[in-house]
């Protein structure tokens, strides 16, 4: 035997559940669990689940979108006596403006005007250190 096949981490999941789905759709994955939740390295995505169009057509993504499913991802499994083991995002080097700060800003009809992404919106410098502190601040 290769050491205890129920050590914490030997199985990883990924949560990309969206804002609004992330607290019921985990809960409920948790509570299936029960004790066996313990054994699982969990990690978020918070932002697949979470793209959306503006109003210029361009594929988005709300920081504060960002934030609350990553809000709810903490929240559901402290509420389990776990903790979350990382985070994933999506950033860029350089200032793009692909993603917005609000979800109010997605209805402005203006283009984005640093949008470099060929595939999906990238958070900027700025706004992935807004969400690691603010996701720092949780734990």
């Amino acid at each position: 035997m290769l050491g205890d096949p129920r050590r914490p981490g030997r199985l990883s999941l990924i949560m990309r559940m969206g804002r609004e789905q992330i607290v019921p759709r985990l809960s409920s994955v948790l509570r299936a669990l029960g004790d066996d939740a313990a054994g699982v390295a969990w990690f978020c995505d918070p932002m697949h689940g979470n793209t959306r169009t503006n109003g210029a057509g361009h594929k988005s993504r709300a920081v504060d979108d960002v934030m609350t499913e990553i809000e709810g991802f903490v929240s559901a499994l402290h509420a389990h006596g776990l903790r979350p083991a990382g985070l994933m995002l999506e950033t860029a080097h350089c200032p793009v403006t692909e993603c917005v700060d609000t979800a109010a800003e997605l209805a402005s009809p203006t283009p984005l005007p640093h949008y470099e992404s060929a595939c999906d919106p990238r958070l900027s410098p700025r706004q992935a250190r807004q969400v690691v502190a603010r996701t720092a601040a949780l734990l």
